[in-house]
């Protein structure tokens, strides 16, 4: 019977360094088992592949940005299930953390993508992978530099979209406060809007397609 579950995802960098690990179900085989597999087969590499493992394991590959996506399987899935979910990985991880996605960016993030991974998949359960709805469970730390740093990178009007969403809200919360904060507030959102040179004005977000 073919499964609609995610065993695990290790991400390499160019270095061949594993630099992410999540387990989501199972005993997967570990990646430093099915790296070497992987390497030794010869290029080009095909995004589907059996290795002679024990048990037997299926391994699913994508490499973006000089990044390799592995996704290993101990029972019968659905290729395409599985391929796309490395793909909504991929377009996940450069919403939060900005295009190209880097190494260097999910190692200084982890605890983000940790969340990201855990919100997108639940013990092997592909749950949510629309970026806008990941934006409401998931805790974005060091949120002025994930502001500033979103502007100029590819996709940055839906981030200036979370943005005016983020200040709304927040807006709301100070609505009762007293008028000392809102002061505060206000001159917060004034230097926002100085250093991005024009006004944050909330706007409608398109889905994710």
């Amino acid at each position: 019977m073919t499964s609609s579950a995610i065993e695990a995802l290790y991400v390499f960098d160019q270095n061949d360094d594993c630099i992410l690990e999540h387990v989501y179900r199972s005993r997967p085989a570990r990646p430093h088992i099915i790296f070497p597999l992987y390497i030794a087969h010869p290029v080009p590499r095909p995004a589907l592949m059996s290795l002679d493992t024990s048990p037997a394991t299926v391994l699913f590959s994508l490499v973006h940005s000089n990044l390799l996506f592995l996704s290993p399987a101990s029972t019968d899935v659905e290729p395409l299930f599985v391929l796309e979910f490395l793909h909504r990985v991929i377009d996940v991880l450069e919403e939060f953390l900005g295009s190209p996605l880097l190494a260097t960016k999910i190692e200084a993030s982890y605890d983000v993508v940790a969340q990201l991974l855990g919100e997108m998949c639940d013990a092997g359960s592909v749950c949510n992978t629309e970026p806008n709805a990941l934006r409401d469970d998931v805790e974005v730390t060091g949120w002025m530099g994930k502001l500033l740093g979103g502007v100029g990178l590819p996709g940055y009007d839906q981030s200036l979209c979370w943005i005016s969403q983020w200040l709304k809200k927040y807006s709301q919360l100070i609505t009762s406060a007293t008028p000392f904060w809102r002061s505060d507030a206000a001159a917060e959102s004034q230097l926002i809007e100085h250093w991005l040179g024009y006004p944050l004005a909330p706007r409608k977000c398109s889905s994710y397609q």
